[in-house]
């Protein structure tokens, strides 16, 4: 009778995490380098010192999650424009300050996110969409 209890409660405790959980789906990029522009005076003296690290950005419907090395930032999507098939902004935000995170196709098929002014992930070309499971 106590395994049967046990096992009850069990049981409910995996039920309870499982619907704890959210599945949705996102889109990850991938790179193995990016520019950290804000150190540099502008683009191109960043583009001749790239920090070769990890850099990813996962896009999902309410956040954008970006890792540059070591440091990861989560902003808040509040809006999105798309100019042109190849030219697409979020405006974010970011502990209270708005940002616009830039996403471009290039005319090599590689893409390209940035900050303006604050830093850049140039030539990617791993994107994947991916599986997210989140916290409620």
């Amino acid at each position: 009778m106590k395994k049967l209890a046990l096992l009850g409660m069990l049981l409910i405790l995996v039920i309870s995490s499982a619907s704890a959980q959210n599945k949705s789906k996102g889109i990850l990029y991938k790179s193995d380098h990016w520019l950290d522009i804000k150190n540099y005076r502008d683009f191109w003296a960043a583009g001749e010192h790239p920090k070769m690290e990890k850099a990813e950005v996962l896009v999902t419907e309410k956040y954008i999650k970006v890792t540059l090395g070591t440091k990861v930032y989560k902003y808040i999507i509040v809006s999105m424009k798309q100019f042109s098939e190849f030219l697409m902004n979020y405006n974010v935000t970011i502990n209270g300050k708005a940002d616009v995170i830039g996403f471009g196709d290039m005319p090599d098929g590689s893409k390209s996110i940035d900050i303006e002014k604050i830093w850049m992930i140039p030539d990617i070309t791993d994107v994947s969409e991916v599986e997210i499971t989140e916290e409620k």
